[in-house]
């Protein structure tokens, strides 16, 4: 839905640009990807900060940071390109700087055209970039962060099959230290559960907390039900009947990781569901 309403809206804006055949005035090319000769920028869409998934060929990643969307169009001199030929020169860029070539093919979320997804890593960040090839390569756009990888997002029916399988999915949500407040790079995750509850209205589910051994039992056990209960709060408001839902607060009870290794913590730090 995310691509859906940001593409919907550089449509609305490039339909103002196109006659004029060069860069919007107030537009700026990527700092990192130079655009292909023959094209101009129709539009850009900058934000200090946003998220946006990428999809690797295997899950979505859920990555924020510094955001750049440009839409190019061909100028009527000029012959537009093949999505091949555009998809070959951002590989070649990736490759200079010594970045990977994630994956091309069809976006997985319903929508009729292929996307290719490139990585660099620069030290502690990563710049990821995605590219779609639109109307035969008269356009084509770039979706672009600088920042950090934010989260795994498992999509909907991959919860659903683990549920069907062993009966419950472990969600890794972040949270901040003893709060019970879920942190908006872990929304993304959450949007699935909405998703998984919508396409299967007869699923029941419990919502179980679990901490690591860090403080006191009592108080992990509270802190786990306050953030199970956050979960209930935010799938209630998006419309999913209470009834299908409740909470569990285990607290430490319940360790699937050596509490006494950092890896073994984060493994016990998590949001059950459950099938009722």
């Amino acid at each position: 839905m995310y691509i859906k309403n940001i593409f919907i809206l550089l449509s609305i804006i490039y339909t103002c640009n196109i006659y004029s055949q060069n860069d919007n005035k107030t537009s700026k090319n990527s700092r990192f990807f130079p655009k292909i000769k023959g094209y101009y920028i129709a539009i850009d869409n900058q934000k200090k900060f946003d998220n946006f998934e990428f999809w690797n060929g295997k899950e979505f990643l859920n990555v924020e940071g510094r955001q750049h969307i440009i839409r190019y169009s061909i100028r009527n001199s000029s012959k537009p390109k093949t999505e091949k030929e555009i998809t070959n020169f951002y590989k070649k860029i990736i490759k200079r700087k010594k970045g990977k070539f994630l994956y091309f093919g069809k976006y997985p979320k319903k929508v009729n055209y292929n996307i290719s997804t490139y990585k660099i890593t620069r030290k502690d960040k990563e710049i990821w970039l995605q590219v779609v090839v639109l109307n035969g390569g008269n356009d084509y756009e770039i979706y672009e962060i600088y920042g950090n990888i934010a989260q795994n997002v498992i999509l909907s029916s991959q919860l659903m099959k683990e549920i069907n399988e062993s009966g419950e999915v472990a969600l890794y949500l972040n949270f901040d230290r003893n709060k019970h407040f879920v942190k908006s790079e872990s929304i993304s995750a959450l949007k699935q559960v909405e998703q998984l509850l919508k396409e299967n209205p007869k699923l029941k589910i419990y919502i179980e907390g679990h901490t690591d051994n860090t403080g006191s039992p009592r108080k992990n056990k509270t802190l786990s039900r306050k953030r199970a209960n956050f979960v209930k709060k935010g799938l209630v408001e998006k419309g999913i009947n209470s009834r299908r839902l409740k909470v569990v607060g285990y607290g430490q009870e319940k360790p699937i990781g050596n509490n006494s290794t950092k890896e073994g913590r984060a493994k016990n730090r998590r949001v059950v569901l459950r099938k009722m």
